[in-house]
């Protein structure tokens, strides 16, 4: 993602950060009206590329940097969250998330919502969650497995981060107590019981039994 990086950064949080640095510049009123003008001119932008393949990585990309301003990451994992929810349930030809872009979602949202605040996570969670009822387990089978790492890395890993991908997790599984039974909802339940519920067994003997 640095090449997308890059190319996001140069084009909308460059100027946004020297506005910032302009504002100091003008009085209160003024200022007020320069960023309500910049907002709606980045809220048009956004709009006119969302179709462009890509668009969704940009907007990850630029939640991961924090040294970005907090109420650009808010914004911008926002605005990735309700796309998500808009575009990922369509299969249609015209949906205005690409494959390439999908797998590459799936590939790192989950190690990107570890190490975010979070404010963040519960948005990237929900993000999360869209993408899981529609995929898993089929469409995004390394999903457990990419959840399972994340505890055995639990040593260098914060409880905030534990505790991001526990909530996922919980979105994820509890549709499992009201659905209509079925065998491919057994089977799922089955995975999920194989290889999730041992490593959150472990990780619940570790965090609490070992001092």
């Amino acid at each position: 993602m640095n090449k997308i990086s890059k190319h996001f950064q140069r084009i909308y949080v460059k100027p946004y950060l020297q506005m910032e640095m302009n504002d100091w510049k003008v009085n209160n009123p003024n200022k007020i009206l320069v960023k309500f003008y910049f907002y709606l001119s980045a809220e048009k932008t956004l709009k006119q590329i969302e179709r462009n393949e890509n668009y969704s990585l940009l907007l990850l990309t630029l939640c991961e940097h924090p040294t970005t301003s907090d109420e650009i990451r808010r914004a911008s994992v926002i605005t990735f969250k309700n796309f998500i929810k808009r575009n990922w349930p369509s299969l249609d030809e015209s949906n205005s998330i690409s494959i390439n872009d999908r797998n590459h979602i799936k590939e790192h949202i989950i190690d990107l919502m570890s190490r975010s605040p979070e404010h963040i996570q519960e948005q990237l969670s929900e993000a999360i969650t869209v993408i899981g009822k529609c995929d898993f387990p089929e469409q995004w089978s390394t999903l457990l497995d990419t959840m399972i790492k994340q505890f055995q890395q639990q040593s260098t890993n914060s409880f905030q981060s534990i505790n991001g991908i526990l909530k996922s997790a919980h979105s994820l599984f509890q549709r499992y107590r009201y659905e209509q039974k079925s065998d491919e909802l057994w089977l799922e339940i089955k995975l999920v019981m194989e290889k999730f519920a041992p490593a959150f067994t472990e990780l619940f003997k570790v965090k609490i039994f070992v001092k």
